[in-house]
């Protein structure tokens, strides 16, 4: 009796799950799904459409596990590929090696440097001329209709082709920024389609020697003080045509009729507002000999920061409203913020006469204050 008690109180081994031929554990379907026993009989019949569900179960648990193998193999196959090339990459710096186990960087050369920024330059340009925007540009100021000589509208007028200098102001540091590079590189563009542009010069006090080097490279004239803006345009030319058709008088309305203009560009993306005053002060007498291409001079009207009252009397930008014409550039540039509300701003005669001479006068038209904080 005590043999059989102790039989009846020592522990039943537990049976292990009954698993079919895949691998998965075997359901009994009732009120309580119950995981069949090896050592349990089926009391139910498995029927037709409960093998047919487990395998619809089967396959999709395979199927995730399949999808989740190929997923992680995939995902370590991306790893080492990043891991190879980064290795590559090390490998393949030119400017690079190691000596006793540490890393010497070599510099390029002055002459490397001035080379690689050169072809930047080169490429940015030649990318330049293709774009759309630089094409529009050019058929803008094609289409622009200049009356600027006594009157007589002048329709077939290429304005470009009658530029004689360029003045760049407040490019920045193009050697080591492609929004400048590329501001670069949309006049290098108008130099190399127009031969009759004989000047350029420019200035920002940003330069390096590495820039200077550049400049002077590709035949640009630098600057070598701070103007502050305040450069008269070379309109001598002009001048000196005007004197000799006045000395022949048999001729004096055919030529001028015939007078061909002379334009200088200020070249001033995103300058500050007051060095445009500078310019536009500096050549108030002559603004029919100028364009300014820049910061559009509407939007400075039309913009709610208003001039402070005791700089008003220096507010030139504000002085052009009524009397210049704008070509805004077009926005389709490839980048943005490179040239965003940037304007070709043009001073036909037609619209300077609306205005008395005295509006001209130098008198009447105090000099801006030095720039003491910069252009703002």
């Amino acid at each position: 009796m005590s043999n059989n008690n102790n039989k009846n109180n020592q522990p039943q081994p537990k049976s292990e799950p009954l698993l079919d031929e895949d691998g998965f554990q075997i359901v009994v379907k009732g009120k309580k799904n119950k995981v069949l026993k090896a050592n349990q009989k089926i009391e139910q019949t498995i029927t037709t459409n409960d093998n047919k569900k487990n395998k619809e179960i089967r396959d999709r648990y395979l199927e995730k596990q399949n999808q989740w193998t190929s997923n992680y193999q995939e995902s370590e196959k991306e790893t080492q590929n990043s891991q190879n090339n980064n290795n590559n990459n090390k490998k393949n710096i030119n400017n690079k090696k190691k000596k006793n186990n540490k890393l010497i960087v070599e510099e390029l050369s002055e002459e490397q440097q001035l080379n690689k920024l050169y072809n930047s330059l080169i490429e940015s340009e030649n990318k330049m001329k293709e774009t759309k925007f630089f094409k529009d540009i050019i058929e803008l100021q094609l289409n622009y209709k200049f009356n600027n000589n006594n009157n007589k509208e002048s329709s077939d007028k290429d304005i470009f082709s009658q530029v004689n200098e360029i003045v760049c102001y407040g490019i920045g540091d193009f050697s080591s920024s492609k929004k400048c590079l590329d501001q670069l590189a949309y006049i290098t563009s108008i130099k190399s389609m127009y031969s009759n542009i004989e000047s350029i010069y420019i200035y920002d006090p940003v330069m390096n020697n590495l820039e200077k080097q550049l400049i002077s490279k590709i035949g640009f004239k630098l600057i070598e003080i701070n103007e502050e803006g305040k450069r008269k345009a070379n309109y001598n030319n002009n001048n000196n045509n005007n004197n000799n058709n006045n000395n022949n008088n048999n001729n004096n309305n055919n030529d001028n009729d015939n007078k061909k203009e002379n334009f200088t560009i200020f070249y001033m993306p995103f300058c500050g507002r007051k060095l445009y005053d500078n310019v536009l002060w500096a050549n108030w007498e002559n603004l029919s000999n100028i364009i300014i291409i820049g910061n559009s001079f509407n939007l400075y009207i039309d913009s709610i920061n208003k001039v402070e009252d005791d700089y008003l009397p220096f507010s030139y930008t504000t002085k052009t409203f009524g009397i210049h014409d704008e070509l805004v550039f077009p926005k389709n540039y490839t980048t943005q913020f490179i040239f965003h509300d940037l304007a070709i701003h043009l001073f036909p005669q037609s619209l300077l006469q609306t205005k008395d001479p005295s509006f001209y006068s130098k008198e009447n038209n105090l000099e801006p204050p030095k720039l003491v904080f910069g252009p703002e």
